[in-house]
């Protein structure tokens, strides 16, 4: 069951494949939003699987960054991640470089925005942070392990260097650039049709075979794909099975 609130009419020329995207693609939104990168700004996007490239999407939809430089493992993440916007795309051991060198950001400040897949460095571990001040939204994926201990990670350096972190958890209510409000989801619309999100969609699977769906996804980025989804029956099947 859904509320009323929870469903949003697809627009008849919408295709199926980027209307699966739509909700993926509010996240970002949000996300880049909640950013509220400066115009000219300079945007890191760490990781490149569906939200990150959607990210980088709705940057170049909904906001006015500069450069955009993408952290993205595989050779198709990177090509898909400059078609939609992207300026640089390297391998995740070369942010920093491409950045600036010997810093993950500029002394005049930036903005990251990334998807989390790893648990946090513990304490005692060397971690680089940003040399100045900055923003930066942070969007955490997944259910922590049941059993697993609970991480630290010491935010002095955020303090210390004036880095502002947010926070960015679904989707809502957005405010733009020129004042207007827009729901996210109908931002989120606009960004599927216009950056043809669709084309992230690169296996369907019928329900019965969710054990191969399922580890094709765990393996997207090295498969090259983005996106797996369930392939719903067609009704004329659900009448023979019925």
């Amino acid at each position: 069951m859904a509320h009323t609130s929870q469903i949003h009419a697809v627009p008849e020329a919408l295709s199926d494949d980027a209307a699966v995207m739509v909700e993926p693609a509010a996240c970002a939104v949000h996300a880049a939003l909640r950013a509220k990168v400066p115009g000219g700004g300079l945007v890191a996007v760490l990781g490149a699987g569906t939200l990150g490239l959607c990210v980088v999407a709705a940057l170049r939809r909904f906001a006015l960054p500069g450069t955009v430089i993408v952290g993205a493992k595989h050779p198709d993440q990177q090509a898909e991640a400059r078609r939609l916007g992207a300026d640089v795309a390297v391998a995740p051991a070369e942010v920093r470089r491409a950045v600036r060198p010997g810093g993950p950001l500029p002394d005049g400040g930036g903005a990251a925005v990334g998807r989390r897949r790893r648990r946090p460095r513990l304490r005692g571990q060397r971690r680089q942070h940003p040399r100045g001040a900055g923003h930066h939204p942070a969007r955490r994926e997944g259910r922590p392990r049941r059993h697993a201990r609970p991480a630290r990670l010491d935010l002095a350096p955020l303090w210390q260097r004036e880095i502002e972190l947010v926070g960015a958890y679904a989707y809502g209510t957005e405010e733009l650039s020129d004042g207007r409000a827009a729901r996210t989801f109908d931002l989120a619309f606009e960004l599927a049709a216009a950056a043809e999100l669709g084309r992230l969609v690169s296996a369907r699977y019928p329900l019965e075979r969710y054990r191969e769906a399922i580890e094709h996804a765990a393996t997207a980025g090295s498969r090259g794909a983005v996106k797996i989804v369930f392939e719903p029956v067609p009704a004329r099947a659900k009448e023979r099975h019925g």
